[in-house]
């Protein structure tokens, strides 16, 4: 896998990596909900056993099946297949739409098997939110994945420096506003104006803004509104 840019929504997740709840990353196709998952197992291998941390990815058949199968048998190949300590389990679930009962299986992995954290990811389109009527009231908490913002935008262009010039998307606190350095900003001001007009003009995918090619983000972008197109009438 390519090098993961960090992303500022991953200090929000890891602050709930150790509560009960379910927690579901959610967005639209190609907006880098894997790497999300992928950088917050990254970030618990720095202070949990790298053993007690299963990634599953449902748009393999043989894990769709074992997961359409119930949660006892998909817990049971977790034990035959893997050394299954005592200790606390994270296990990640990405593509989760897939399943045919989501909801259900991972209603009874929370109630039935409290030793495994669950995070599970998947595209919010019309048929995730049909297989979510059931609401999973006080046993998930969503997380949206969005595009990337502006600042992020630069980080991912390697405009580090411009970057450090803007506050963060999240809430900051007045001193934090009250501490911007207007000069260096007017003073990076054509800068700033440049790379803000190629953001407006193809948007904050991951892969789009990481293509320099002009084409091929054309290409990528046309791409995804086909592909979106096609979720709709499913």
């Amino acid at each position: 896998m390519a090098k993961l840019i960090d992303r500022e929504i991953i200090p929000r997740i890891m602050d709930k990596i150790d509560s009960p709840e379910i927690l579901l990353l959610v967005g639209a196709r190609q907006v880098g909900k894997t790497s999300a998952v992928h950088l917050i197992m990254n970030r618990l291998r720095e202070r949990v056993n790298p053993q007690n941390i299963h990634f599953f990815d449902l748009e393999d058949f043989r894990i769709l099946d074992l997961v359409n199968k119930g949660p006892a048998v998909f817990i049971h190949f977790l034990h035959s297949e893997y050394q299954i300590s005592n200790m606390k389990q994270y296990l990640f679930l990405g593509e989760i739409q897939y399943a045919d009962y989501p909801s259900n299986f991972l209603k009874l992995i929370h109630d039935h098997h409290p030793q495994f954290k669950v995070v599970a990811s998947g595209s919010s389109t019309l048929s995730i939110r049909q297989k979510f009527k059931d609401s999973l009231a006080g046993r998930k908490r969503v997380f949206q994945i969005h595009t990337l913002n502006f600042k992020e935008f630069l980080i991912f262009r390697n405009q580090h420096k411009l970057a450090e010039l803007l506050l963060p998307s999240i809430f900051v606190d007045i001193k934090t506003i009250q501490a911007i350095n207007w000069d260096r900003i007017l003073f990076h001001a054509d800068e700033l104006s440049g790379m803000f007009e190629e953001f407006a003009l193809y948007g904050g995918d991951p892969a789009v803004v990481l293509n320099h090619d002009k084409n091929d983000k054309v290409e990528l972008l046309l791409e995804k509104e086909k592909n979106c197109l096609l979720a709709l009438k499913e």
